[in-house]
């Protein structure tokens, strides 16, 4: 499996581009980031080349709400503008959330409808967006939060729900993102979830619990028992967590390494270096 650092709140004293020279330097093949608009992308894809890293994912929707009926024409257009930016980048994954979210992370003020209406128009937009991803040569990757903490008012806090809407749409080319940390928060039997519904899941994210950072022998979950991430067990990390650039390690800084989840390790082709996304590299 292969490790992916999430730059976007990694080595942050750094300019965004110059933070792939940094990834690269300590022995990493991938990356990823949240909106690409703020990037400059003729410079990240000059710099991911010459490095030779893959942009591993990118965030999706950050304009407009999957739960949002009435925002389905721009949530079109904005995932086409998507899907040219990641095209540029030669990234294949792309980050979905149920809601617009916040600066402050919370979600965005949305319409008032009922949690199965909220659902049916998730599924429907993402019925839409598949054929689209498909055609690209893109995957979705839908990512419920949690509510309790980092993301107040999200919709999708729970990785049932969500598998649920990726078996109802039935495209290759949408699949969930399963984050650790934040289906622990909410209270979820992580190694349960993941070997009961692991052929719906197409990439996984891992922090540690409490405190969104550098993974470690945790808790995570009641009745689960101890998920063994320890930081010297994975690829060149110790030199990452010793890094004067390293403030904050969040949730999507690392895809799981076969010793952090065991199961999802026996299902998947193995892969160089250490975390997780499907063998299409």
């Amino acid at each position: 499996m292969k490790l992916s650092l999430c730059l976007e709140m990694l080595f942050t004293d750094l300019p965004f581009v110059e933070r792939l020279d940094v990834a690269s330097r300590l022995g990493y093949g991938a990356i990823e980031f949240w909106d690409w608009r703020d990037k400059d992308l003729p410079a990240l894809s000059g710099a991911a080349a010459r490095l030779g890293l893959t942009v591993a994912a990118m965030s999706g929707n950050r304009r407009h709400a999957l739960i949002d009926r009435a925002a389905v024409a721009g949530l079109m257009e904005e995932m086409d503008q998507v899907f040219e930016a990641a095209a540029q980048l030669n990234c294949r994954r792309i980050m979905m959330l149920s809601d617009v979210l916040n600066d402050d992370g919370s979600a965005a003020p949305a319409q008032p409808h009922s949690a199965k209406e909220k659902t049916e128009s998730m599924v429907e937009n993402l019925l839409a967006l598949a054929l689209r991803a498909e055609a690209g040569g893109f995957t979705l990757l839908l990512e419920p939060l949690n509510t309790v903490l980092d993301h107040r008012g999200c919709f999708l806090n729970d990785s049932g729900s969500g598998v649920e809407i990726v078996r109802r749409v039935d495209s290759p080319s949408v699949r969930l993102l399963y984050d650790i940390y934040h289906m622990s928060m909410m209270g979820e039997d992580v190694l349960k979830a993941i070997e009961t519904n692991l052929e719906w899941i197409g990439y996984l994210h891992v922090a540690d619990l409490p405190g969104r950072h550098q993974p470690r022998p945790i808790q995570v979950a009641a009745n689960s028992g101890e998920l063994a991430a320890d930081a010297s067990t994975f690829n060149e990390m110790p030199e990452v967590w010793n890094s004067p650039h390293v403030k904050y390690v969040p949730a999507a800084a690392f895809h799981t390494a076969d010793s952090a989840i065991r199961v999802a390790s026996a299902a998947f082709a193995p892969m160089a270096s250490s975390a997780m996304f499907p063998p299409v590299l």
